[in-house]
């Protein structure tokens, strides 16, 4: 058993990291979380922090949520929806520029009612992930990729357009939109081009809806 002095919790937690770098690996959320040297994680968190849903409703210690879990996300997963969010959208990610991050993710919780009843404790979380595309990592990354696609081609109206995500049909059964997508044979799938096809889908649902003045 090695001792080390205690220096602070923020100490600990980096050479948590740095000795697990090649030792049986701790979930990558956990990783993530403790890394206080990676600026992509220090935008994550700091945007995670900064939006009451995400910050009560994220789990930093595991990367897959058991059955029983009431987190309806992983850190794991919000940061590449973050880090993706920020190459898309041509801003730097690091915490420095987190309040544009902040603001769009927070944009994005508001209109997504099934994530407020979970953290109001009004539906399982579980049942999410079972029924819906929006409790996974592909739907995160696809909002991701879509809604920073609005914010630069449309600076001045983006905020009204995200607002679509409340209207849009996240069930599984909805295979008419996702299938092929976000689902492969009815079952979650994530890759990059899953992510990609995901994206236009909802891009193209959010302008439709804009321009047939459902806002």
């Amino acid at each position: 058993m090695t001792v080390f002095p205690d220096q602070g919790l923020e100490r600990s937690q980096q050479m948590f990291v740095d000795l697990n770098q090649h030792a049986v690996r701790p979930a990558r959320s956990l990783r993530l979380y403790y890394d206080g040297r990676d600026p992509e994680t220090q935008l994550a968190r700091a945007v995670v922090d900064s939006v009451p849903l995400l910050r009560d409703m994220t789990d930093f210690t595991r990367s897959n949520l058991t059955s029983s879990s009431r987190k309806l996300f992983a850190f794991s997963n919000l940061h590449s929806a973050i880090a993706l969010f920020a190459n898309e959208a041509g801003i730097a990610a690091v915490p420095e520029n987190a309040a544009p991050h902040s603001e769009f993710w927070a944009t994005v919780a508001h209109n997504m009612p099934d994530w407020r009843l979970a953290s109001a404790g009004q539906v399982a979380s579980s049942e999410l992930r079972r029924d819906k595309v929006h409790a996974h990592g592909v739907a995160l990354e696809a909002i991701a990729m879509a809604g920073a696609r609005l914010m630069v081609e449309r600076p001045e109206s983006w905020l009204q357009e995200i607002s679509g995500l409340a209207t849009i049909d996240w069930s599984r059964q909805n295979t008419a939109m996702w299938e092929g997508r976000a689902l492969i044979a009815g079952r979650i799938h994530r890759s990059r081009i899953s992510v990609q096809m995901t994206a236009d889908v909802i891009f193209r649902s959010l302008r439709q809806m804009g321009a047939d003045g459902a806002f």
